[in-house]
């Protein structure tokens, strides 16, 4: 099977203990293609991870920018080097008692549109070097705040030192951040002990496969390139426009509204092109072979 031969996406629920470049890799090896993940998952952390297969890689940044549904864990009373429990403890503090009102405040200091600041042990870069290369020498620099947005965090379950959350945030924000706020708010210090992904824009952890259960396909998990982002409209081109747009030329569309769309040429998804006055420039153009 060549490289180019299959294009597409496989939903994976990956189990904590593998990084995830590791569940990466043993797709490749199961499907003999090139493959990418799209947003990364703590080696301690489980839950939806989204691989995309050949052609489909080149789509990574629409499926990194969706928003994303955990279940995390958050212990208190310790905060440790990472913000998780994957560091050592630097800090333990006794856990005072807590009503749920108290705990619901808090948490709302920490949702809408805020400032996070990224964690030193994280793959932010900072003058061309990754943050957490210099944390591993014991370093710690300025980090520029970064915009994100907590749409709603529910408290599921919580003990003395347990708290139980489902959080439904923007791309890019750092659940162990935010239990490490949140324990700054609560004034007992806190860290993150367990992390789920549920759901990562329209695609749920429930439709995953586990990696031992891969198969080829079509199968579980697994969806057509030509299926993917079904949330840009779609154009159907005749044969003349999709040469046009195979060879990187735009073509007029009659479309409402402008932005990202797919182009399609007799049912195969050909190109992604952004729309603007009834112009469709092609920004990404894929082989017509399936």
């Amino acid at each position: 099977m060549k490289d180019f031969q299959l294009s597409g996406l496989v939903a994976i629920d990956k189990p904590p203990g593998p990084t995830s470049h590791d569940i990466v890799q043993q797709v490749r090896r199961k499907y003999h293609c090139r493959a990418g993940h799209a947003g990364t998952l703590d080696p301690f952390a489980s839950g939806l991870l989204v691989v995309l297969l050949g052609q489909a890689t080149r789509l990574a940044r629409f499926f990194q920018a969706t928003d994303k549904l955990y279940r995390a864990t958050i212990k208190l009373g310790e905060t440790t080097e990472t913000y998780d429990v994957e560091g050592s403890v630097k800090i333990k503090n006794p856990v005072p008692h807590l009503s749920k009102s108290e705990i619901e405040d808090s948490i709302k200091n920490l949702t809408g549109v805020i400032e996070q600041i990224p964690p030193m042990f994280s793959a932010v870069r900072v003058n061309g070097e990754r943050l957490y290369r210099m944390a591993r020498r014991g370093e710690t620099v300025p980090r520029e705040p970064r915009t994100i947005k907590i749409y709603s965090v529910q408290l599921i379950e919580r003990s003395h030192k347990f708290l139980k959350l489902e959080i439904h945030c923007s791309a890019g924000t750092y659940v162990r951040t935010f239990a490490h706020d949140l324990g700054q708010i609560l004034k007992c210090g806190a860290h993150l002990w367990e992390l789920r992904r549920i759901r990562s824009g329209s695609l749920k952890v429930s439709d995953a496969v586990n990696p031992e259960g891969l198969t080829l396909p079509p199968g579980p998990g697994f969806t057509s390139l030509h299926m993917l982002l079904p949330q840009l409209p779609r154009i159907d081109l005749d044969a003349e426009k999709s040469k046009k747009i195979l060879h990187g030329n735009p073509v007029k569309v009659t479309v409402e509204k402008g932005g990202d769309c797919r182009l399609f040429s007799q049912d195969h998804l050909i190109a992604i092109a952004a729309v603007e006055k009834g112009l469709a420039r092609p920004s990404l153009v894929f082989k017509k072979f399936e």
